[in-house]
């Protein structure tokens, strides 16, 4: 019915991935595996270990990139 809706409006997109989005907002928004869980219906940890990690990456790399500034480093221009 969704997606029935979504083709007759012209729009490309599906209830997964709004759920997807969803959840990737979550996670990158610091829910924990048991909040996804509850928030999606998953009943294992699974599903929201993907997306926790995935959002971690971000975190992680975010930050990596961001170090050298916070230590006074400056990139040389060349």
């Amino acid at each position: 019915m969704f997606y029935k809706a979504c083709n007759q409006a012209g729009i490309k997109k599906s209830a997964y991935g709004l759920r997807k989005l969803a959840a990737t907002r979550a996670a990158n928004s610091g829910a924990t595996i048991s909040q996804l869980k509850a928030i999606f219906g998953w009943t294992d940890d699974n599903m929201a270990s993907l997306y926790i990690k995935s959002a971690d990456r971000k975190r992680l790399a975010l930050e990596a990139i961001k170090a050298p500034k916070k230590l006074g480093i400056e990139a040389k221009k060349t």
